[in-house]
């Protein structure tokens, strides 16, 4: 039995060895593969006698290359051992030039792998755009689907803070951006106040920079409650300068809206109004509402007045 334990031993060690002596020869060999590799565009050259410049568009960040080398430099090998390095000329804003990418234009990060690059597969040509660089303040977005939960609901508008937010990018394009959104946010069955950091949505296709590169999205959402108001004084349109009494002069008013708003809301901020040029009906001048983002009437005692003195 020890001796047979010996055999397996001597053989097992035999085909590690021949195991290893042929993943070295075929190691040694020489292949080729495709990598993909970062391609970076350096800034236009500084010159004080012209406009600061700046690269326009939107380059891809990878290229693809043929490499060729031993095979156990390539098994080691790391696209992010490479980048292809475009550098380029000064120009006048608005110019596009054309580069023809070669593999000379790669910059090997590990030397001691012996890989060489053979040729560009793809991009084998870009378009660098270039244009002066601009700032300025645009208003900001907020990309929001939201639907409260039943008896809630939203008061007052959705607040984005900062409104505003600093754009830097290419002159000619910046120019034409009015408005800056923000990431798509949904929201359902809210029934909390919503306070949420939200990213910006820079335009596609053109290099810009943002600053903040994100903003505060408040929404004020408060129960469904309604409230009897007393006491709310009627207003007199189209009366020509007459001096007109109304009777009541003022009426009892019915509110929905958030509980917070609808609990401390005062006659002098609900706003009725009747029209005197209906002054001839028999029947008194019909009370309205103006429309109110914060509550809504929903019932008048007494919904008519009379005009005094007629």
């Amino acid at each position: 039995m020890k001796r047979n334990f010996s055999d397996w031993l001597v053989k097992g060690g035999a085909c590690t060895l021949a195991v290893l002596l042929w993943f070295h020869a075929v190691t040694e060999h020489t292949y080729q593969k495709e990598i993909d590799i970062r391609l970076q565009v350096d800034g236009i050259p500084a010159d004080p006698s012209t406009e600061d410049l700046m690269v326009a568009n939107i380059l891809p960040g990878k290229v693809r290359v043929l490499v060729s080398g031993r095979g156990k430099d390539l098994l080691s090998l790391k696209g992010e051992d490479f980048f292809l390095r475009v550098q380029p000329r000064g120009a006048t804003p608005g110019s596009v030039y054309s580069y023809r990418l070669s593999p000379d234009q790669v910059e090997n990060l590990a030397p001691g792998a012996d890989v060489q690059v053979r040729k560009i597969v793809e991009p084998r040509e870009i378009e660098v755009e270039i244009d002066k660089r601009s700032e300025r303040m645009v208003e900001v977005e907020a990309a929001l689907s939201m639907e409260v939960a039943e008896a809630y609901r939203q008061v007052g508008r959705v607040r984005v803070e900062p409104s505003q937010v600093k754009v830097i990018g290419p002159s000619r394009r910046l120019q034409k951006i009015r408005t800056i959104r923000t990431d798509s946010l949904a929201l359902r069955e809210v029934h909390d106040d919503v306070d949420v950091q939200v990213g910006l949505r820079p335009p596609e296709g053109i290099r810009f920079e943002v600053n903040p590169p994100q903003v505060r999205v408040r929404i004020d959402v408060q129960e469904l409650a309604e409230n009897n108001i007393a006491e709310v004084p009627v207003q007199v349109h189209n009366a020509g300068g007459r001096s007109v009494q109304l009777e009541p002069a003022r009426v009892r008013v019915r509110v929905r809206g958030g509980a917070g708003v609808v609990g401390h809301l005062k006659p002098e901020q609900i706003y009725l109004f009747v029209d005197y040029r209906d002054a001839s009906s028999e029947y008194g001048l019909s009370i309205q509402a103006r429309p109110d983002s914060l509550f809504e009437v929903i019932a008048l005692e007494p919904s008519r007045v009379m005009v005094a003195g007629r």
